[in-house]
């Protein structure tokens, strides 16, 4: 015979919302573990959403770890469930809480391209864009190499450093993003103001990275808005140079059609 904890947890996976509200007017323990999950965690596995939307709302403890160690806001980000993230912030869970790959949720959500979920973090959570995973890279370093537009317009229009800094490679958003050919990314973070002339551990600047690339669409931006084509390498080497030595008349007729002097 089962008893009401496990009656509630038959309920749920069986997505019975009466019988799941009649238990709780019963008195059933709405936090009764069973194999190791909450009736809340067994919503978001399920990736129930209006039940887990009422559990919240009818009480539960929404910071009761699973038995994977996984916090029900973690399962609700990597579900990309949108209300039950934005009702858990709003009942207090810190959006800064390491997940359990060690990672902030902001970077997570970047790395994995979740958008809405994103958005519940900054606009909702206000949590802090400087933040930076075990790699050293920061919110927006991580949209600007996945080239994430849409991602990096909400952290930028929430004040995120458009030069946040890798700490190991020196790299800006705006050098991830020309190494990757993120032409959208690089008008973007060129739009808010970022410094296109930043030189990474290699001495190398964002035109370098889209000339190594022959990304001649995004050097061409980058020359429009004031890249510095006379910055040596570590070899000493110009792109003007590296292009004569390779032969390489498009590039030579770019430079040369962006003749500047350089002080």
């Amino acid at each position: 015979m089962t008893n009401k904890g496990q009656q509630l947890h038959l309920a749920v996976r069986e997505g019975n919302q009466g019988e799941i509200t009649k238990l709780l007017d019963s008195g059933v323990d709405i936090n009764s573990m069973y194999y190791g999950w909450t009736p809340l965690q067994l919503c978001l596995n399920q990736n129930n959403e209006s039940l887990a939307l009422l559990l919240i709302d009818r009480g539960c403890d929404v910071h009761l770890h699973d038995k994977n160690n996984v916090a029900p806001f973690e399962e609700a980000l990597i579900k990309g469930q949108t209300k039950v993230v934005r009702k858990m912030l709003n009942k207090g869970v810190d959006p800064n809480t390491p997940l359990s790959s060690g990672d902030p949720p902001l970077c997570v959500m970047c790395k994995r391209g979740m958008k809405d979920c994103v958005k519940e973090l900054v606009q909702v959570g206000k949590c802090s864009l400087n933040t930076v995973n075990q790699k050293g890279e920061s919110p927006l370093y991580i949209a600007s190499n996945e080239g994430y537009d849409g991602i990096l317009r909400i952290l930028l229009e929430a004040g995120g450093d458009s030069d946040a800094i890798h700490k190991d490679t020196q790299q800006t958003p705006l050098i991830a993003a020309a190494n990757n050919d993120h032409a959208d990314v690089v008008k973007i973070l060129l739009k808010h103001g970022c410094d296109v002339n930043f030189t990474d551990v290699h001495n190398k600047t964002a035109l370098w990275y889209a000339f190594s690339n022959s990304s001649l669409d995004v050097m061409k931006l980058l020359l429009k808005s004031g890249a510095d084509k006379n910055v040596r390498n570590l070899d000493g080497q110009t792109i003007l140079d590296e292009a004569k030595d390779n032969d390489d008349d498009e590039v030579i007729e770019l430079l040369t059609r962006f003749e500047k002097s350089w002080t």
